[in-house]
């Protein structure tokens, strides 16, 4: 009778035991770190580099343009100067006469 009481108390503790442990305060979760957050002046500087890039860009865009046709220019205007037989030094801006062709 005795071992039976023993269980029971025992059985009681454990229960006990476990019901306090289970309603124990859980830990405190770590702070969370405020969300950082940008100045007006911050917010203004990232608009304005980020303007200046695309203005940059624009302006690439239109040399490579300008490029391009001041070279089509170029080729027209070179092309119309040729004359049969002889060759234009554009270095020297003097026509030579052209060397004979080597025939294999």
């Amino acid at each position: 009778m005795k071992r039976i009481i023993y269980v029971f108390v025992l059985c009681a503790l454990v229960s006990y035991a476990v019901t306090v442990l289970a309603q124990a305060p859980a830990k405190p979760a770590a702070p969370v770190p405020a969300t950082p957050a940008l100045t007006e002046i911050q917010k203004l500087q990232i608009q304005n580099v980020m303007l200046r890039i695309e203005l940059a860009q624009r302006q690439a865009q239109q040399a490579q343009a300008d490029f391009d046709k001041a070279r089509a220019d170029a080729q027209t205007l070179i092309q119309g100067l040729q004359v049969p037989g002889w060759e234009l030094d554009l270095q020297l801006f003097t026509y030579k006469p052209k060397p004979p062709e080597v025939k294999k």
